[in-house]
């Protein structure tokens, strides 16, 4: 029942019109999936666009045999939001992805995560302190999670791997994709090293709402988000926010008002993220959560 469970979830991620909320709600009602109809479904999970989503439906099912299925989950390693695997953390959240493909430690989920992001064009500074703050968090085991982009992100990872620490990036992209392209041999060592997610299917390129949606994801699987370094108008920001509408801790490194690169992190401040500038801050709200 499980595995048929999980077939159906990944030919509903397939089908065009119903999204995560509606796979949710369909998941919610703890119901056989494979003995509804198209209508019923659509009905059940509160799809708007119903006669679009029944069309797609009949395509799916129609490109997606069993034996296409079988063939898609030999060679494409993923899990479900019905699966053990699946995070908790992001299972509470608005919307989360109904399906998650991976590549690497899938265990590394189950640990205690602090989410690391900032501006992709960071001041020295900014790169000192973070230098100076992982390592501590390293020793309380810690695992990292970032999103691979230039900067902080890619810093964060590299110095993961440097300390033989294994870190988690969240793509934007499908996992045979990279981007930016100077980080593919990041991406290669972190899958072998860590873990690389993305809920994006294979040859799915990066696109620019893919980036807001994957940020979700990193605020969603960490216990806290810190913040590096952001100006006014920035995805870190967008992360932060979401890490606080799902209830987690956010850090932050203080800067100067001089400098537009802090004026965001400043003002995340200014509306009750935590300041951060010791790392047993850090630790000590994480152990709490």
């Amino acid at each position: 029942m499980e595995n048929k469970l999980k077939t159906m979830i990944l030919k509903l991620y397939l089908t065009r019109g119903i999204g995560n909320l509606g796979i949710q709600r369909l998941v919610a009602q703890d119901v056989d999936l494979a003995a509804l109809s198209a209508e019923e479904i659509s009905m059940q999970a509160g799809v708007v666009k119903k006669a679009e989503f029944i069309t797609s439906w009949k395509e799916t099912n129609t490109r997606f045999p069993d034996e296409k299925i079988a063939e898609f989950t030999a060679n494409n390693d993923y899990i479900t939001i019905v699966d053990e695997e699946y995070p908790e953390a992001l299972r509470e959240t608005y919307a989360p992805p109904s399906v998650l493909f991976y590549r690497g430690e899938i265990a590394l989920l189950q640990q205690p995560l602090l989410a690391v992001v900032g501006s992709r064009h960071p001041r020295a500074e900014s790169v000192d302190l973070l230098r100076m703050f992982l390592p501590d968090l390293f020793i309380h085991e810690l695992v990292i999670a970032s999103g691979l982009a230039s900067g902080i992100d890619g810093l964060a990872h590299e110095m993961c791997l440097e300390n033989e620490v294994p870190t988690i990036a969240v793509m934007g992209t499908g996992l045979d994709q990279c981007y930016p392209k100077q980080h593919e041999s990041l991406k290669r060592r972190i899958e072998e090293k860590g873990l690389v997610l993305s809920e994006y299917l294979p040859a799915v390129g990066p696109k620019r709402h893919h980036f807001p949606l994957r940020n979700r994801i990193i605020a969603g699987i960490a216990c806290g988000t810190l913040i590096v370094e952001a100006k006014k108008r920035s995805g870190s920001l967008i992360t932060a926010q979401i890490a606080l509408e799902n209830g987690r801790e956010v850090f932050v490194f203080p800067g100067s008002p001089l400098y537009e690169a802090y004026l965001g992190s400043l003002q995340l401040i200014q509306d009750g993220a935590k300041c951060v500038f010791k790392p047993q801050h850090i630790i000590e709200e994480i152990n709490a959560y």
